[in-house]
């Protein structure tokens, strides 16, 4: 493996949009992250699989260095 892609993985707000489901007329989320108005350099706290508040960062270092060591993430 050459190189890894990730989604966007930083903190962001899912209630960022504006618009609406033409059927349901709820307000759609921002499931990617992408194009939101305060993104910041932590790792979402809802991708973190202990769910502890700054478990997310140690989780992500810990991923980060298993790939650059050609270790599976768990």
């Amino acid at each position: 493996m050459t190189a890894v892609e990730l989604m966007p993985v930083q903190e962001f707000n899912e209630a960022s949009v504006t618009r609406k489901n033409p059927q349901t007329k709820q307000r759609l989320k921002n499931y990617w992250g992408y194009r939101d108005s305060w993104p910041t350099l932590r790792p979402k706290l809802r991708y973190s699989s202990s769910g502890g508040l700054g478990q997310q960062k140690l989780e992500f270092k810990e991923m980060a260095a298993g790939i650059s060591q050609g270790r599976h993430p768990r």
